[in-house]
């Protein structure tokens, strides 16, 4: 279930009232827009893909909320790493995974992921980072989740 992606909230959704007049409204109406345009062009290429809008838009937020930006074979790409996406975002001082592509040629290679810092206590959470300078909205948008930020 992808509900807690705002671009997948039915119109309906009382969430959508509270957000009336908003930056994040108009960001989730871009969002959208976008996506539109985006499902528009992959019919056009392939029209023979039966998938509906829903089905698109559950793909798309699949994917942009759980795949990872790595290198592999010196190229940039967007890959699901096993296990990644039951971590939970995490900050400084707590223990953090990162993740890396271990190329072995022509034998293919595999996905290595880490602890990185201190270690880890038995039985602690590891946590992963989606970076320290998405804001709010970005995080909603993409992950579907916000942060509770610091009183200073």
């Amino acid at each position: 279930d992808l509900g807690h992606l705002p671009t997948l909230w039915p119109p309906e959704d009382r969430l959508h009232q509270h957000l009336q007049g908003t930056r994040l409204e108009r960001l989730i109406k871009a969002k959208r827009h976008a996506l539109g345009l985006e499902f528009a062009l992959l019919q056009s290429c392939v029209p023979e893909l039966a998938s509906t809008w829903e089905e698109f838009l559950w793909a798309r937020g699949t994917v942009s909320s759980r795949a990872y930006a790595l290198t592999i074979q010196g190229r940039a790409q967007r890959c699901f790493i096993p296990w990644a996406d039951l971590l939970n975002h995490g900050g400084q001082g707590q223990a953090e995974a990162g993740y890396r592509f271990v190329d072995e040629g022509s034998d293919g290679g595999y996905f290595l992921m880490r602890c990185c810092g201190t270690g880890v206590a038995p039985h602690a959470e590891v946590f992963q980072s989606y970076g320290t300078a998405k804001s709010n909205a970005t995080l909603l948008l993409d992950y579907g989740f916000v942060v509770q930020k610091k009183e200073t």
